[in-house]
């Protein structure tokens, strides 16, 4: 008789899971196909990994697959068929639910940390800009000028503010003393007006839809005006506006890059 042949069975590395190892031999050094088992990737190709939580049709989804067409299979094959397609859809949509939420909590943690940087960005101002440096810094150098002008005196009052602005104002001054001191006057005085006006609409652009004559005059009643205020009132207005002005600057300034004032620098819009 011929004798059988015994083979010797293909033995695993339990280590490692390789299948390209020699049996016969104490593999001291996996081979370069072998990887850990426990260590496997959900993100390699050909993965046999899912994402946690769903159900695997690989290997659970097909037990319960089973386990339900086994539990119908009395009632016929038609049964036995629907209970699995059945099944099949009960864990597609369990999936497609996980899917959903893990989807709706990403998106959450998204929408958090997008509303954080929002809030950061509305806490600080915008940056100055050069049409408003640019006003700011006319508008100082306008008060400078109108300051310096009532400091001379001449310019408002019930006499200066009335009959000398007439007399300015027609050039009568200029013709008699010669010079242009008076059309000089007349201008700064046209600037005192607009002032004004200015201020007045400050307060008109707070209120709603547009406004009466009357509402007019009662928002230009608490500023001076030429004919019938002094100068030293003039500039005390001007002065305090002034000084508002500059802080203004200095804060802007600030933000925009500039080195902040400091508390020694008197730095406050509260006096």
């Amino acid at each position: 008789m011929r004798p059988i042949l015994q083979t010797q069975p293909q033995k695993i590395d339990p280590r490692t899971g390789a299948i390209l190892t020699d049996p016969m031999q104490t593999q001291t050094n996996p081979g370069v196909l072998a990887q850990p088992m426990n260590q496997q990737t959900g993100n390699a190709r050909q993965s046999n990994r899912v994402p946690r939580n769903l159900i695997d049709m690989r290997s659970e989804g097909l037990i319960r697959i089973g386990g339900k067409m086994a539990g119908a299979a009395e009632n016929g094959v038609l049964d036995a068929m629907a209970a699995g397609s059945s099944e099949y859809a009960d864990i597609e949509d369990y999936n497609r639910g996980v899917e959903d939420d893990a989807f709706a909590l990403e998106e959450a943690r998204r929408k958090a940390i997008q509303d954080r940087i929002d809030a950061a960005t509305k806490l600080k101002p915008p940056a100055q800009t050069d049409e408003q440096a640019y006003e700011v810094n006319t508008g100082i150098q306008e008060l400078s000028d109108m300051i310096g002008m009532l400091e001379e005196g001449g310019m408002t009052g019930p006499v200066d503010g009335t009959i000398r602005a007439w007399l300015d104002e027609k050039g009568v001054t200029d013709q008699v003393f010669g010079g242009a001191a008076g059309a000089k006057r007349a201008y700064y005085r046209q600037l005192l007006e607009g002032y004004r006006v200015n201020e007045a609409l400050e307060f008109v652009s707070k209120t709603k839809g547009a406004i009466s004559e009357k509402e007019m005059r009662l928002f230009l009643s608490p500023l001076p005006v030429t004919a019938g205020t002094t100068e030293e009132t003039w500039l005390m207005h001007l002065r305090q506006k002034k000084k508002t002005a500059l802080k203004l600057k200095a804060f802007m300034e600030s933000q925009n890059g500039s080195q902040p004032p400091s508390a020694d620098d008197g730095f406050s819009f509260v006096d």
